[in-house]
């Protein structure tokens, strides 16, 4: 089992992990004690203001953290996937002006560009003007509304390609949010949708110019970095059955079963030979792995699993969201035949 990264210190610091899922107020105060440890670029270079984390220190903490909070760590990987965009990008001015402001939490950033996943009539259009873009259309989702202050968008050209840049996440003439959306799951998030008109989109707010297709070569690249919320989901959950089971070999069995999963998923993802369809089938394997741990939890609390207070109910509710987070058709697919096959002895488990 790996160690926790997070110290006993930051625990204490944060609200309760149910609080935090359902409240915005304890949400944010959670955010705050990420930043006050500098935790919020951490994959960023140190030369741009971040910690230059390796791709495995990574892993761990957000695996450490979603096991401390899910809604928590769901929210600030919004922030860390922005940082790195920002880094990435070639916009010197904007990475030395807010990077290290960034990895401190004093500014917030989120994302909006999942649409692109999307197939048909692009959902955000970006026409060419003399100083930048006009952008037309939607924003379906945005995670931070009152925590962050922008928002990392994309939108698609004539071309098919599509461009990026920041947004402020509050309205202005052209760009108008919604209130925030009633969640199952994680409502202290504050999603909201936007819509736009003709709104510019600057030079100097700028970010990167990516070809059709990138984000589907993207998510490709990283299919195994979100096990990360799956296996810290399921970590949790083997937490509340420790507390609460008498059937050490129960909890035992489970534990070995985490352990095998892990090891897997961190080499396969240095492993060169493994393919793309295997990194599929074993993140469909930590999801419905989550969901049977996240299953036995609530089973096990018994009624008491009912209060919007018990962790069991949070871990369960958390489970769904890192179900569908960045669900694309293939990961979908592989999500169900993971879920079919734990139900069915008789079907043959990936290699």
């Amino acid at each position: 089992m790996t160690s926790r990264v997070l110290s006993p210190q930051f625990v204490e610091l944060t609200p309760p992990p149910e609080r935090m899922e359902r409240e915005a107020i304890a949400l944010r105060r959670g955010w705050w004690a990420l930043g006050a440890q500098g935790w919020l670029a951490a994959k960023v270079a140190t030369a741009w203001g971040g910690l230059g984390w390796s791709d495995r220190a990574f892993y761990d903490y957000q695996l450490d953290l979603t096991r401390h909070s899910g809604t928590l760590a769901f929210l600030q990987t919004q922030h860390q996937t922005a940082a790195s965009f920002i880094a990435n990008g070639p916009n010197s001015t904007l990475k030395t002006a807010m990077i290290p402001a960034m990895a401190r939490g004093e500014v917030g950033v989120g994302v909006g560009y999942s649409h692109l996943r999307r197939s048909g009539e692009p959902v955000l259009r970006a026409m060419p003007t003399d100083d930048g873009y006009k952008l037309t259309g939607a924003i379906p989702w945005v995670t931070g509304w009152e925590i962050f202050e922008q928002v990392v968008v994309g939108a698609t050209l004539p071309d098919g390609g599509a461009v990026f840049g920041l947004l402020p996440l509050q309205d202005e003439p052209g760009l108008q949010y919604s209130e925030p959306m009633p969640l199952a799951a994680m409502n202290a998030t504050q999603t909201v949708s936007a819509q736009l008109t003709a709104y510019p989109l600057t030079s100097d707010r700028l970010l990167a110019h990516h070809p059709p297709g990138w984000i589907h070569r993207k998510d490709r690249q990283g299919i195994l970095n979100a096990t990360a919320f799956a296996l810290g989901n399921a970590r949790s959950a083997l937490d509340v059955i420790e507390a609460r089971s008498p059937d050490t070999a129960l909890f035992d069995s489970l534990v070995t079963a985490w352990q095998h999963l892990y090891d897997t998923i961190i080499t396969a993802k240095t492993d060169p030979t493994t393919t793309p369809e295997q990194h599929y089938s074993w993140r469909g394997e930590a999801i419905a792995f989550a969901g049977r741990c996240a299953h036995l939890a609530i089973t096990i609390s018994k009624g008491a699993a009912n209060s919007l207070d018990h962790p069991a109910q949070r871990i369960y509710r958390e489970a769904i969201m890192f179900t569908v987070t960045g669900q694309t058709p293939a990961l979908m697919a592989a999500t169900l035949d993971a879920i079919v096959r734990s139900t069915d002895p008789n079907q043959p488990k990936p290699e």
